[in-house]
């Protein structure tokens, strides 16, 4: 009775959205909506009393000169700061164009609204259904992963633009897009790197077929997979050379707070750490786990956890678990693959309104060696009289 209830409660909420994705726009109004909601539910982290935010001070020091070590980039190795000598993407976007901090923040937000198009574009071309790629965006929407772009004001860290490229690196199959995109990305932060191999993976599984992606068939040149090899290759070469060419470099270690001091921290709440980044999106990639060693494709199971364990490691080494575990998001295009090769339309509905339910209901968190709710912009009255929080 109570399954029966919850069956037929369901597919009011499917008529309902088929109404409403039947428009002709319903994708620009769906993403202006997400957009609404991301500002509504995100407030950003933001001082609004202090004079100098020291963020803003070395990003514009790096536009300045994007190639020039300064006091400020590298006067603490365990601050954040220290460790954006290679993250160049915006610096030298600013400094050809003549942009500030403030331009660059603007062209982030802008780029939030177009990855939510982007996003339900590409789950329908996924799914070939309007119902689930309205569900898995909605679901998008309230983690970090959608928020980003709105959210990063007082950090530029810019991750919502990284997740935005290494999206289209997914969605558009020329290789020059791809190596373009994806390069951006890893310039963006070296968490796209690892991110990227999900990149590979789905034009690997285009290219063979999800049944006939074998060890041998990684090292056939299919056209867009080599394009993420042309990336990778091309940024550890200009990293290289600029570490050698300008003495850039990244902190690493304990005095960076990278490695195992960070796990330390992270251990006491190691269950939230790793859930709360994309809280409900776990079941789709646990689902996409199940289905391929069910099939008996081991190889492509082997691959698929490797790559989702990599990110997991790598966030929890360091103090920013949240927006580094994010970078898992790619894998949920692979996984939602993987299950629609198998599963009905009407069954991906209901894991992605399950998705999209629970994120909303259990709201958003960030994990910034504590645990702490993303605020919504109702706190700005609170804020206003009490300080930020």
């Amino acid at each position: 009775m109570i399954i029966e209830f919850i069956a037929n409660i369901s597919r009011r909420v499917f008529i309902y959205i088929e109404k409403f994705v039947n428009k002709p726009t319903w994708i620009l109004q769906f993403a202006l909506l997400c957009t609404f909601l991301c500002v509504c539910f995100s407030f950003p982290p933001h001082n609004l009393r202090s004079a100098i935010n020291p963020y803003w001070k070395a990003l514009n020091e790096q536009i300045i000169s994007p190639l020039k070590i300064n006091e400020t980039t590298y006067k603490d190795p365990a601050d954040n700061i220290a460790k954006r000598a290679f993250r160049l993407t915006m610096p030298v976007l600013g400094h050809i164009f003549g942009l500030k901090v403030i331009h660059l923040i603007i062209i982030q937000q802008i780029c939030g609204v177009f990855f939510f198009i982007v996003l339900a574009r590409l789950f329908q071309k996924i799914t070939n259904d309007r119902v689930t790629a309205f569900l898995l965006v909605a679901g998008i929407s309230f983690i970090y992963v959608g928020k980003a772009c709105f959210w990063d004001i007082k950090y530029v860290w810019f991750d919502g633009i990284a997740y935005f490229l290494l999206t289209l690196a997914i969605m558009y199959s020329h290789q020059s897009l791809i190596v373009l995109f994806t390069l951006a990305a890893c310039f963006l932060d070296e968490r796209a790197v690892i991110a990227s191999f999900f990149v590979y993976f789905w034009w690997k599984m285009k290219e063979q077929g999800i049944e006939n992606f074998n060890f041998k068939s990684v090292f056939s040149l299919g056209k867009s997979s080599t394009a993420v090899l042309y990336a990778w290759a091309a940024y550890f070469l200009l990293r290289f050379y600029l570490g050698q060419k300008y003495g850039l470099s990244t902190p690493i270690g304990s005095n960076a707070h990278v490695g195992l001091y960070s796990l330390k921290i992270n251990s006491s709440f190691i269950a939230a750490a790793i859930f709360t980044p994309i809280e409900f999106f776990w079941i789709l990639l646990l689902f996409a786990l199940i289905i391929l060693n069910k099939l008996k494709f081991y190889f492509q199971l082997f691959l698929f956890l490797v790559g989702i364990c990599a990110v997991t490691a790598v966030a929890l080494s360091v103090g920013d678990v949240t927006r580094s575990l994010c970078y898992i998001f790619p894998s949920f295009f692979v996984a939602l693959f993987i299950l629609q090769k198998v599963e009905k339309t009407v069954t991906l509905r209901y894991i992605a309104l399950f998705i999209a339910l629970f994120n909303f209901i259990i709201g958003s968190y960030f994990v910034l060696n504590q645990i702490q709710p993303i605020a919504p912009s109702f706190k700005f009255f609170y804020i206003l009289n009490e300080g930020a929080f």
